[in-house]
């Protein structure tokens, strides 16, 4: 009931300081209360087109602890389009809602391609990176609890804050002298493409249990930094083959890769040409011209 009220408020908000017509389309950006408050819209304005995108916490309802989401399938039964940003979220969609799985495709989000790459490397010490919010979806104290366990110099440097911080700092106390650790909290977008383009980074972790294709990895990748990821969502729709590993992955996993990894020139050249090619937002943004052209051509 509350979700449902929060809802119908905002979009009498947004019925009174809008005027719509037939010719206008209502793009939701996530496939929950947004995509509920576009279905609202047209129940007023039935010929409006609607297009609502799909990611991950708002397509899994695992991901909330929830048997199920709030009016998903009620409100994206009224989208004339669900572009998922993967196609593990697509396929999961299609299965959930077989009536209207003609009406799910996936379409990839992107970044603005970076000319300028991140710097070599050449200290002796491995710079690591993660770079999410510190939540429990995150796992980012798979890689707080591995740091016990290096045994080469690293630098590990986590950018992003949240309510599991201090349970992650729990396991960094009285940590080895070759191990450095920093945690430089919630950074402005643009702060943080300055300091993929300034410090130089070896290695970016990404140890979540769910995703769906996540913008950070495009950013990495843009710069050239190397990722290793958890095979969940659609990380493996971006993340070379080599480099995704188990999602049941452990923190002594972690601080094996840690240890071990080895990385060079072409790697990073090979990681800028999948952003390149695939994950390039002014190239991707041609694509929902094509489908806006199909829904308003559609009876």
């Amino acid at each position: 009931i509350g979700e449902l009220a929060q809802t119908l408020l905002l979009k009498d908000a947004i019925a009174q300081t809008m005027t719509l017509s037939k010719n206008d389309i209502i793009v939701a950006y996530w496939a929950n209360r947004p995509a509920t408050i576009a279905a609202l819209l047209t129940e007023d304005h039935p010929e409006i087109k609607t297009i609502s995108f799909a990611h991950g916490g708002d397509i899994y309802a695992s991901r909330g602890n929830y048997p199920h989401l709030p009016l998903q399938e009620w409100a994206l039964h009224r989208m004339d389009r669900i572009l998922s940003v993967s196609d593990a979220g697509r396929d999961h969609l299609k299965s959930q809602f077989p009536d209207f799985q003609h009406r799910i495709q996936t379409h990839r989000l992107g970044v603005v391609s970076s000319d300028i790459k991140n710097p070599k490397n050449t200290t002796e010490k491995l710079h690591i990176l993660s770079l999410s919010s510190l939540v429990e979806v995150k796992r980012v104290q798979l890689i707080a609890q591995a740091m016990p366990s290096i045994t080469r110099k690293i630098r590990w440097t986590h950018i992003g804050d949240g309510p599991e911080r201090n349970n992650i700092m729990t396991y960094l106390t009285n940590l080895p002298p070759h191990v450095e650790v920093e945690f430089l909290g919630h950074l402005p977008h643009h702060s943080v493409l300055q300091f993929l383009k300034t410090e130089p980074i070896d290695l970016m972790l990404n140890t979540s249990s769910s995703e769906g294709v996540p913008v950070s990895i495009m950013e990495a990748y843009s710069h050239g930094i190397p990722v290793v990821a958890t095979d969940v969502g659609g990380n493996s729709e971006i993340v070379l083959k080599e480099h995704i590993i188990p999602s049941d992955s452990t923190s002594e996993d972690i601080a094996n890769i840690i240890n071990e990894w080895s990385g060079d020139s072409h790697l990073k050249e090979k990681v800028n040409i999948i952003q390149l090619e695939n994950f390039d937002s002014t190239k991707n943004a041609q694509n929902i011209i094509t489908i806006i052209d199909e829904i308003t051509n559609e009876i």
